[in-house]
This record gives structure tokens, C-alpha cells and sequence, in this order.
């Protein structure tokens, strides 16, 4: 079996003021063809990092990345699914938060 992913990609500098983004042009995402999203993101210095899917009411519906990450280069993957299991068409919003950072991206979510 072979994955097709899609890209979003998070290239963040040490603090918000420094912080440089760079996104490939994900805005739809079919989890039943396009799974799973990929999203690489990349640490500068080491931080606390919480990466985090929300809906469109800002309701944390999953995480996917929690805790202390050294310097260097990561990636996540998202389904499309909530922390129960469940596909929800509509928009997203994935946010990369620390002590010194903050960054997101907006997905929409499609059903075909």
C-alpha cells in the first residue's frame, strides 16, 4: 500500500517577533483520498510545543503533538479525524503553539 500525502508545513524561528512561515497551499483536504495530511515543522531552540487540530467553534478536537521537543526538524500527521474517530466535514484551524511561538494553518475538510 502506498500513501499519498498532503503537505503543510510549519518553518518556525525562535519567537513570534523572528518567527518565518512557510506553507505549501493545502486549503482542502479529503481525508478518504488525501490521507493523511502531513504537516513538518521545524524548532530552532528547544520549546514546550503543543500542535493541535481546533474546528470552527475554536473546540480543541485533537492533538497531535504535546510536550518538551529539542531543536530540529518534525513531522505529524492528521487523518482528519477528532480524538474519537469521527470525520467532520468543514474548517480547521492547526496551531503550533509555545512559550515563544504561535503559528496555524486553516484546512477545510471535504466528504466525496
Amino acid at each position: 500500500m502506498s500513501w499519498k500525502f498532503s503537505c503543510l508545513s510549519f518553518f518556525l524561528g525562535a519567537s513570534l517577533a523572528g518567527a518565518q512561515a512557510l506553507t505549501t497551499a493545502v486549503e482542502r483536504f479529503n481525508p478518504g483520498v488525501d490521507s493523511p495530511l502531513r504537516i513538518d515543522y521545524r524548532l530552532t531552540e528547544g520549546e514546550v510545543v503543543d500542535l493541535t487540530v481546533y474546528n470552527s467553534n475554536g473546540d480543541a478536537i485533537r492533538s497531535l503533538a504535546n510536550g518538551q521537543m529539542a531543536p530540529g526538524s518534525y513531522t505529524a500527521f492528521w487523518d482528519g479525524k477528532d480524538a474519537n474517530g469521527v470525520v467532520h466535514p468543514g474548517r480547521y484551524r492547526l496551531t503550533l503553539m509555545g512559550r515563544r511561538l504561535f503559528e496555524f494553518r486553516e484546512v477545510t475538510v471535504v466528504l466525496r
